[in-house]
């Protein structure tokens, strides 16, 4: 897990699993609220 503090005042939570995939979370603290979640998945096998 990563968190970084964004100028806007968001925090951008960074989720990995072992398996490669990854989330990314904006947190907006002040309003304890979710704003974007991104998912992230490993490469596709063609």
């Amino acid at each position: 897990m990563a968190v970084t503090a964004r100028p806007d005042g968001l925090l951008a939570i960074m989720l990995k699993t072992g398996q490669g995939d990854a989330r990314i979370l904006l947190w907006q603290p002040e309003q304890a609220r979710l704003v974007a979640e991104l998912d992230l998945t490993g490469p596709a096998v063609h």
